[in-house]
C-alpha cells in the first residue's frame, strides 16, 4: 500500500473528499470512482502535451457551439467534441501529477462541458465535482464559479431544481466581484433559468440588467451548452 505513487494516493484523497458531496446515490458514487480511475489510467502527457489537449478541448467546444448557432446542426462536429476527450482527461492527469491543480480543474471542468452537451449527465457532474474540490482546494475563485454553475445546468437538465438554484446562486455570489463579467452574466443566466424567484431576469427586472442582457445575446450558445444532441 506504501508502494503507491504520490500521484494516485493524491487523487484518491481528492476523491474521498468528495464522499459527502455524492453519498446520498451509490449510482453516482461508482460513477465518479470509475471517472477517478479512468484518469488515473490515462497516460500522462508532458507539460506542453496537457497545456496543447487542454487548449484544443476548449477549441473544440467553441467550434461546436459557434456550428450549432450558425447552422443548428449538432452531428457534424461531435467526432471532433468525442476526440478531445481522452486527451483532455491525460491532461488532467499530467496536471495532477504535478500539483497543477488550476489547470486540472480548468481541463476536467472542459472534459465535463464534453459529457454535458450530450446529455451524459452523471459523467458531467463527476469531474465537475472533482473540479469544484481542486478549485476549493487552491481557493480560486473563478474556477470554483466555473465549476459550479456547470453543475448548475447539468442539475436543470436533471430537473433537480433545488441543487442547481443553490449552486447557480453561488456561482453569481462567487463571479459578481471577478473582472471576468462574462462569467457573472452566464451564471446569472444559468440562475434565471434554475430559479422561480430569479425568473424576472428575462422579464425586464431592472436589479438584473446583466441576466437580461444575456438572455437576448446568448440564447444560441445557451441552447448548444444545454440542449442533448
Amino acid at each position: 500500500m506504501s508502494s503507491q505513487p504520490a500521484p494516485r494516493t493524491m487523487i484518491i484523497a481528492c476523491g474521498e473528499s468528495l464522499a459527502f458531496g455524492i453519498a446520498r446515490c451509490w449510482h453516482t458514487a461508482f460513477v465518479a470512482l470509475t471517472l477517478v480511475w479512468a484518469i488515473l489510467a490515462s497516460p500522462a502527457a508532458r507539460a506542453d502535451d496537457a497545456a496543447e489537449a487542454r487548449d484544443r478541448g476548449r477549441a473544440a467546444i467553441d467550434a461546436f457551439v459557434d456550428n450549432f448557432r450558425r447552422t443548428g446542426d449538432t452531428a457534424s462536429k461531435l467526432a471532433e467534441l468525442n476526440a478531445a476527450a481522452p486527451a483532455l482527461m491525460a491532461a488532467a492527469n499530467s496536471f495532477v501529477a504535478r500539483g497543477d491543480r488550476a489547470n486540472a480543474a480548468q481541463t476536467l471542468i472542459h472534459l465535463g462541458d464534453i459529457h454535458r452537451m450530450q446529455a451524459r449527465w452523471e459523467p458531467a457532474l463527476s469531474v465537475y465535482r472533482i473540479a469544484e474540490a481542486f478549485a476549493r482546494e487552491i481557493a480560486d475563485t473563478t474556477l470554483l464559479a466555473k465549476a459550479l454553475k456547470a453543475q448548475a445546468q447539468v442539475e436543470d437538465s436533471q430537473r433537480d431544481y433545488g441543487k442547481a438554484r443553490e449552486h447557480a446562486a453561488e456561482a453569481v455570489r462567487l463571479s459578481r466581484a471577478l473582472p471576468d463579467k462574462k462569467l457573472f452574466g452566464d451564471a446569472l443566466l444559468v440562475l434565471a433559468e434554475n430559479s422561480d424567484q430569479a425568473r424576472g431576469l428575462c422579464r425586464g427586472r431592472r436589479q438584473y440588467q446583466p441576466g437580461r442582457d444575456h438572455c437576448r445575446r446568448k440564447r444560441g450558445r445557451r441552447a448548444a451548452l444545454l440542449r442533448a444532441p
